[in-house]
């Protein structure tokens, strides 16, 4: 609704000559969803005799287009949401499976410390709970997963170590970093598959809700734990959004 609150306050008419409208920015903030599209669709949607006897101003062709593409958009996704009782009647096969955390203190403390801040007691279980992840992992890939799908891992896997070589420290302090929980089965692949669904989108980075962990001077501390391999991550500091999504988008 917000690019519909922009559409007509830069392309609509209004003042206090169009009462059809609205009188100024704040009135048009104030007003209630459905009556905020009914306006925009009348602006985009009326014809040119009709349009004169209402006194609306031209709309662009280019507005007109991405207005359509927003709708059928829009209708697309409504299409493919599930009916009310659809949910509720899948409600009762819904299987809710909580991971009891570890009784061993060093085990609990660890995943929520950088790597350098870790006891050697602390390393050491973070290690073993690494390696336990791995072979987790490995054993469900080889019940549940095609044998394609399971090359497909593997060459991810070789990508992130050889070529980028990251370890699962980079990784774990890439999460600890930004205030992000370590993911409940830590291997390589499901710390990276964290930090991917996090950063691997640049739009993500400007959300609302994104502000705080997503500001530019946490992103920089990631590129710089990431770069403590070796790994040219490219691009300016100044555009650090984009550069964690390119880097991590491949």
């Amino acid at each position: 609704m917000l690019a519909c609150k922009w559409l007509l306050l830069g392309y609509c008419n209004h003042g206090h000559a169009c009462p059809i409208t609205f009188k100024d920015y704040d009135e048009l903030m104030s007003f209630a969803e459905d009556k905020l599209e009914e306006l925009a669709e009348r602006f985009i949607n009326t014809k040119d005799a009709e349009r004169v006897a209402s006194k609306f101003a031209t709309c662009p062709p280019h507005v007109r287009r991405d207005w359509q593409l927003g709708m059928a958009r829009k209708q697309r996704a409504k299409d493919r949401q599930h009916s009310p009782e659809t949910v509720i009647k899948s409600l009762s096969q819904v299987k809710f499976v909580f991971d009891e955390p570890a009784d061993d203190c060093a085990v609990a403390s660890w995943t929520h410390k950088l790597h350098s801040e870790m006891t050697p007691e602390e390393q050491d279980a973070a290690k073993l709970r690494w390696f336990q992840a791995e072979d987790e992992e490995e054993t469900s890939e080889t019940q549940t997963e095609s044998t394609e799908g399971q090359a497909i891992r593997k060459r991810m896997k070789r990508f992130v170590t050889a070529r980028l070589k990251w370890t699962h420290r980079e990784l774990h302090d890439v999460l600890i970093s930004v205030g992000f929980d370590t993911p409940v089965r830590p291997s390589l692949l499901g710390y990276f598959s964290t930090i991917r669904s996090q950063f691997g989108d640049t739009q993500v980075g400007f959300l609302p809700q994104s502000r705080h962990s997503h500001s530019k001077a946490r992103i920089q501390g990631v590129l710089k734990i990431l770069g403590r391999t070796g790994v040219k991550l490219g691009g300016k500091m100044g555009d650090a959004k984009n550069v964690m999504a390119d880097r991590l988008a491949h």
